[in-house]
């Protein structure tokens, strides 16, 4: 775009925020600091345009297991209801099982009350605190029990809006942002059970994904009584890259930092990247994130050393749908590294407590890295 001089200028970004205001809560219909079962029932009917997804993961013995469930395959957000369910289980030698599997439209259903979700023999349902996940695919079976030991959580309302009169939104709550998980997973080859931690996220659109969000890192660790949940989404390049960011840690079941706020700072670092060679994404070998407010420090630094999922959007793909995305050039993608996390809570210089453990975390890219 050019002024009267025949200056070029970059086009404005359109307006992207965190809906956190008194009257955000007021039109949405939300309390501050509490969520209601009718928040974790499904927000969209499936239709061209809409994605919404149910995620739980469980970690066992060194084994890590996740499960998406959703109205649609990531990148996918154009196809009317087509049910999907992906399942990514990490082994204890590194090796990983991945499943992916989808369901007639005729076959699911989703309750507008609650959560009760249905994909054929797939289900996913529960009331904010206890949970029960099934997943049926081949000759994979997994069931997971889970029950919160933190409360349920969003990062304000949980909304994220976009465009000049809010018109387009992304929104997230966690249901379970920690609990006691009893998991199941049976295989020809595998018998596995035992319990861990588990954990619970929501996500839902009324435009595709792809349209709002250019990339994201998400990890959730926890630290002896402490929970850590980082999550940096960026918005596309509409919205000038706006980096939305989440940061919730607790500590013996309690919240002791959160979204956000006056006096508060976060911040993220990617250092040493890489382009992948099978997905063209950058990734970071180390991704740093800290949280500030007045002498109160929490940091978190993750470090890479392999991968145990990566899953090119364009691959789970067929007919016309594969035909338009390879003409389009689709080339989003999903990956998850395993790798140490280090934590540090610090109290101006006093160093309250630190812990150095294994984790996992994911970067995902809905189209072209920048």
């Amino acid at each position: 775009m050019a002024n009267s001089r025949g200056v070029n200028r970059p086009p404005v970004a359109r307006p992207a925020r965190l809906a956190m205001s008194p009257q955000d809560y007021q039109k949405l219909g939300l309390e501050k600091g509490r969520m209601e079962p009718r928040e974790d029932a499904a927000h969209t009917d499936g239709s061209p345009g809409t994605h919404e997804w149910w995620y739980i993961d469980a970690e066992v013995d060194g084994a890590a297991l996740a499960i998406f469930m959703t109205t649609k395959p990531f990148g996918s957000d154009e196809l009317s209801l087509t049910p999907n369910v992906t399942v990514s289980l990490k082994l204890p030698d590194g090796s990983a099982i991945e499943k992916k599997a989808t369901i007639p439209a005729d076959e699911f259903s989703a309750s507008k009350v609650e959560c009760d979700v249905r994909l054929g023999r797939n289900y996913f349902r529960g009331d904010l605190h206890s949970y029960q996940v099934h997943v049926e695919i081949d000759d994979f079976v997994a069931d997971v029990q889970l029950t919160g030991t933190v409360n349920a959580w969003r990062p304000a309302t949980g909304y994220m809006f976009f465009g000049v009169n809010d018109e387009e939104h992304f929104a997230t709550a966690q249901p379970v942002p920690l609990g006691d998980a009893r998991m199941t997973v049976h295989t020809k080859d595998l018998d596995l059970a035992g319990t861990g931690p588990g954990y619970i996220d929501r996500g839902w659109t009324n435009v595709p994904m792809a349209k709002l969000i250019h990339d994201w890192y998400w990890a959730r660790v926890q630290f002896g009584e402490y929970l850590v949940l980082v999550w940096v989404l960026t918005a596309e390049k509409d919205y000038g890259y706006h980096e939305f960011k989440q940061f919730l840690v607790t500590r013996a079941g309690q919240i002791v930092a959160d979204v956000p706020g006056h006096g508060v700072d976060i911040t993220f670092e990617t250092s040493d990247i890489l382009t992948d060679s099978d997905t063209g994404k950058p990734v970071a070998n180390t991704l740093s994130c800290n949280y500030q407010a007045a002498q109160t420090r929490y940091t978190v630094t993750f470090e890479r050393e392999s991968d145990f999922l990566k899953l090119k959007f364009i691959d789970t793909m067929t007919g016309a749908q594969l035909d338009r995305a390879r003409a389009t050039n689709n080339d989003g993608a999903l990956l998850r590294f395993a790798g140490t996390a280090t934590f540090v809570h610090s109290e101006g210089d006093e160093v309250v407590y630190t812990q150095q453990k294994e984790a996992f975390w994911e970067l995902l890219y809905n189209g072209h890295a920048r």
